[in-house]
């Protein structure tokens, strides 16, 4: 592990808020060990933030729209949104599509990924909130 920079932040007993800057594969963790020994204390580390990893900063990040990444054909449901929002039992009437497969059911608010087999419905993953 290579440090090449230290800044210590703050120190409000019992806790010392400090930011380092390693080399790729550093532990933070260890170097936490390894600063409580050299201050013959006893501790752990209780928080780690990334601030960047190579290039890439955090400062910039943002919530993910997983609608953008799932590959499944949309269906839609004409029923009573309540069902979806209370995992109720979905019947494959109020459903557009009747195939057998996997699909999304969007709502403005969240979203349900469902299975059609044998003409029943059942969650697969039932309402992801999205930002």
């Amino acid at each position: 592990m290579t440090i090449s920079e230290t800044k210590f932040i703050s120190y409000r007993h019992p806790f010392i808020t400090f930011e380092v800057r390693v080399s790729e594969g550093s532990y933070i963790r260890s170097l936490a060990q390894i600063l409580l020994e050299k201050l013959n204390v006893k501790g752990t580390l209780s928080y780690l933030n990334r601030l960047n990893e190579g290039k890439f900063y955090f400062e910039n990040d943002k919530d993910l729209n997983p609608l953008d990444y799932i590959d499944l054909e949309e269906n839609i449901y004409s029923g009573d949104k309540n069902y979806f929002q209370d995992g109720k039992i979905i019947s494959i009437n109020f459903l557009d599509k009747k195939a057998d497969g996997d699909y999304i059911i969007r709502f403005d608010d969240f979203f349900s990924i469902i299975q059609i087999k044998e003409n029943e419905v059942k969650y697969l993953l039932n309402k992801v909130m999205l930002s």
